[in-house]
């Protein structure tokens, strides 16, 4: 089992954020390890997703056992954002339907978490959200769950220092997308530019390489 620190230090290089997790028990061969367009695949490192403890667009409890046994895509935005996150989110949804319709591929979600909680509360992510389907989900959490599960995964996201929840301001975000896997392995991080042909591909590569 490879040491946490050097796994970390590799990934700085290579410029991937990625944040603590827990390893799992069986490696990759190597050998087998696919090439995706303009990603980075991170099955072979067996890191989890880091923990989480937020709240849905519906108002429930969201933790991992929320996405335990089926496939999700993970963006980090806002919904005051004007163009890249809902352009990232119908894009994965395209994406979704893409799988199921032409791979028969139907347990596949994607996940919206809002870095913006003081404006994007439930009320008003399930209102966003409807335009992408019931195949997403909006989560966050006013508390310093958020800050943490945000540091956690390498994501940076820089609000203005004194908020006006009126107020229209605007939130520096990352705008990479995770990939997890059904036993909440990260499975890869997708770069920008985001395209459907390019996510599909890349997802039946680390699809059909991995084995729970």
């Amino acid at each position: 089992m490879q040491n946490l620190k050097n796994i970390v230090i590799a990934l700085v290089v290579l410029s991937i954020p990625l944040g603590l997790g827990v390893y799992f028990a069986n490696k990759s061969d190597p050998t087998d390890t696919p090439e995706l367009i303009n990603a980075s695949y991170l099955l072979d490192q067996e890191v989890a997703i880091a923990d989480f403890n937020l709240i849905d667009h519906n108002q429930q409890a969201f933790t991992a056992e929320q996405i335990k046994d089926e496939w999700t895509f993970w963006f980090f935005g806002f919904t005051h954002c004007p163009d890249i996150c809902p352009f990232t989110m119908a894009t994965l949804t395209a994406v979704m339907q893409t799988l199921k319709e032409e791979h028969g591929i139907d347990a596949v979600r994607s996940v919206f978490v809002s870095v913006d909680p003081i404006r994007d509360t439930p009320e008003r992510m399930k209102v966003y959200l409807e335009t992408f389907g019931s195949q997403v989900i909006g989560v966050s959490s006013a508390g310093p769950e958020l800050d943490r599960f945000i540091k956690n995964m390498g994501i940076v996201a820089k609000l203005p220092e004194a908020i006006d929840a009126n107020a229209d301001y605007d939130v520096m975000h990352s705008s990479s997308i995770y990939l997890i896997a059904p036993n909440n392995a990260i499975a890869a991080l997708l770069r920008t530019p985001h395209s459907v042909n390019d996510i599909v591909y890349n997802f039946q590569q680390v699809h059909s390489n991995y084995s729970k």
